[in-house]
């Protein structure tokens, strides 16, 4: 009879390795998802290069009467970066879209999966 018992949790420990369980609950209710098109990156990103631009114009209201050329490569820097700023942010946004992500069905919690060796 121990023998028996022995096996069953053997092929029952066996059977769950290979399972993917979440990591807050434990749960084996496990999705796997592409991750997407990220919407924080695409304003962080936006938030940066506008924030690049409004210094530009702190700057060079701060240099105009004292360095002309330092004015026009500003006034140059703001221009790019103002045309580039949402092009930029949202390219930036499908960066890691086809990456993989789990996500548990019981209790909401998403991981990035690692690999094991």
């Amino acid at each position: 009879m121990k023998a028996t018992v022995q096996q069953v949790q053997r092929t029952s420990t066996t059977s769950t390795s290979n399972t993917v369980a979440c990591r807050k609950c434990k749960s084996t209710q496990v999705v796997a998802n592409k991750r997407g098109y990220s919407f924080l990156n695409m304003f962080l990103w936006l938030v940066i290069m506008g924030g690049g631009a409004l210094a530009c114009i702190a700057l060079s209201s701060f240099l105009m009467e004292r360095n002309e050329d330092a004015y026009q490569v500003i006034a140059i820097i703001f221009v790019l970066l103002s045309t580039l700023t949402i092009p930029v942010a949202i390219l930036c946004g499908f960066v890691g879209r086809s990456k993989i992500v789990n996500g548990c069905m019981n209790c909401g919690h998403k991981w990035m999966p690692t690999k094991k060796n």
